[in-house]
């Protein structure tokens, strides 16, 4: 990850196995918020632990958060580009984002940045 320190001054930095994350104060108004990255495993024995490592960092985020990266879940069936889904993984995902009250951002145009299909 990398910041313009022109426009954002880091306040933390902070790395788990599959998140890294900055607390960010703007230069220009001194708000603060932190910009999480994320990359979760693709093995399913792993999952768990990705999941319980993004909810202890949101939870030690006290202040407002971005977030993006590569979950490897999908929040609906209909965001996979095969039928090869697993409910259990995606009810934990929509779980974490219950809990954590943590609000997904919709885009438009693509449905991803990059995609081989």
């Amino acid at each position: 990850m990398g910041v313009d320190r022109d426009l954002e001054m880091v306040t933390k930095e902070g790395k788990g196995i599959f998140c890294h994350f900055f607390e960010l104060k703007n230069i220009s108004d001194n708000f603060q918020w932190c910009l999480f990255n994320v990359y979760g495993p693709v093995q399913d024995n792993r999952k768990a632990e990705f999941l319980n490592e993004l909810a202890e960092m949101i939870s030690t985020c006290q202040l407002p958060l971005f977030m993006g990266g590569d979950f490897n879940l999908v929040r609906r069936v209909e965001n996979k580009t095969s039928d090869n889904v697993d409910v259990g993984w995606m009810q934990a995902f929509n779980d974490l984002i219950d809990r954590t009250t943590i609000k997904e951002l919709h885009r438009g145009g693509s449905r991803y940045i990059w995609s081989n299909k």
